[in-house]
């Protein structure tokens, strides 16, 4: 006979402990970086500030006179940790494999530590989510794109995780073996129930590396937050906890509640309480306006400048670990890279640099241009050299009469030295989209 699974206590001391670990590690990063943080605009404009609060619908901080300063946060766009944000990998691997708890991912982008739980009022198309301090929430199992367990998650080996969105038509789970099952995930909680030609197979998601299921994306709506263990989460109004900490409610939570026309005070609240040491980042509701990282576009096409006759391809980061999705894209050498624009995309902004250690024979041009129905635009451009080696741009891009189509493109021209060592990366490179 097969023994039962044992599943720990709710909050099991476990959790506490690596809930504790996390804030020991923010608050020592916060001592180290004094909370150094980038604020966005809702015209990509950036100001380096030493973040403070975030209350009542402000965002405190001290510039770099000492003053106190304050900005209301509809007139703001995001909030970036300049360093990336997240916690060491060898940290973040320590927590994740030592709960056991898989990483979740909806269909709008969010992406959750919690252990999965059979639905407590029983309903097949929902699924209990528990977080790490131990609250629960029940979730539309539409809601959910994926699941990845926790000994999966840092496995080098296995190629990274595809979102088509929707396109696939069936569920998939892929086991530990390495075995692979397509079908339609009936019951998701601890086992899993898929149908395979008609057939339901029930697997125990111990057994199991990985799960996607077909369901349509959605677009990310009001506030996101980013952690620094990696987690991405939807966030109502951001208040003060108390000396450098914040709170919110989980959006995701309120999205299943049983009687939609409840009142407040009748909702089920998952709160978060967290130092703001351990906040990446955040995008607020712009209200008709969204950020979109050009890492997460692929581009069009891509080609050697000058005479060289082969250029490696674009390197983009996995956005997935980087703050707003927005990971560094390498340019290897002289080049020329030309993406699409999104319709309604009406300001870029980032950074074009040479690194942090630039070799001595560095040196070239870089450009940003735009191609509007056949009309091409210089929008910036610099010479990137040591000790002259970063360009910091915002831009606006002109529309095109009638909806024509625009192509961004990005051109490295080697110096003064040839080629050698023309080595550019594009850091928080960012599209400023009006939604529809």
């Amino acid at each position: 006979m097969t023994p039962p699974e044992v599943i720990p206590s709710v909050p099991s001391r476990l959790a506490v402990a690596l809930a504790g670990l996390l804030a020991i590690a923010g608050s020592a990063r916060a001592e180290d970086d004094a909370l150094v943080r980038v604020l966005l605009d809702r015209d990509l404009n950036a100001t380096e500030i030493r973040l403070t609060s975030i209350d009542s619908g402000q965002v405190r901080w001290v510039d770099s006179a000492g003053r106190e300063r304050a900005r209301a946060i509809e007139e703001l766009l995001a909030i970036i940790d300049p360093e990336g944000g997240l916690l060491p990998l060898g940290v973040r691997k320590q927590v994740i494999e030592s709960l056991g708890f898989p990483i979740i991912e909806t269909t709008d982008g969010q992406r959750l530590l919690a252990r999965l739980g059979d639905d407590p009022e029983g309903a097949g198309e929902f699924v209990e989510l528990m977080l790490i301090g131990g609250q629960t929430m029940r979730v539309s199992i539409e809601r959910i794109s994926g699941l990845t367990s926790a000994r999966s998650v840092f496995d080098e080996s296995r190629p990274a995780r595809l979102h088509s969105g929707g396109a696939r038509v069936d569920d998939t789970v892929e086991l530990t073996n390495g075995d692979r099952v397509s079908g339609f995930v009936e019951h998701l909680g601890r086992t899993v129930t898929i149908e395979v030609e008609g057939v339901s197979r029930k697997i125990s998601l111990t057994n199991i590396a990985s799960i996607e299921l077909a369901n349509p994306v959605r677009p990310g709506e009001g506030t996101r937050v980013w952690l620094d263990d990696g987690s991405i989460v939807g966030a109502g109004a951001i208040s003060g906890a108390g000396q450098r900490l914040i709170a919110f409610d989980l959006t995701l939570a309120r999205e299943s509640q049983a009687n939609p026309g409840a009142s407040e005070s009748d909702l089920h609240r998952v709160t978060m309480r967290l130092p703001l040491s351990r906040i990446a980042g955040i995008v607020f509701d712009a209200g008709g306006a969204g950020v979109r990282p050009l890492a997460r576009m692929a581009p069009e096409s891509f080609a050697p400048t000058g005479e060289r006759r082969w250029a490696p391809p674009p390197i983009a980061g996995d956005p997935a670990q980087a703050v707003l999705g927005a990971s560094t894209i390498e340019l290897p050498g002289p080049m020329r890279v030309r993406w699409t624009l999104p319709h309604g995309a009406r300001r870029l902004a980032g950074v074009a640099t040479l690194g942090e250690t630039p070799g001595p024979w560095a040196d070239c041009a870089v450009s940003i241009l735009l191609d509007v129905g056949g009309r091409q635009f210089e929008l910036a451009r610099a010479r990137l050299r040591p000790g002259e080696d970063e360009m910091v741009f915002n831009v606006e891009l002109p529309e095109g009469l009638g909806g024509e189509s625009r192509t961004l493109e990005v051109r490295v021209d080697a110096g003064a030295y040839g080629p050698i060592q023309d080595r550019v990366l594009l850091e928080r490179v960012l599209l400023l989209v009006e939604r529809e």
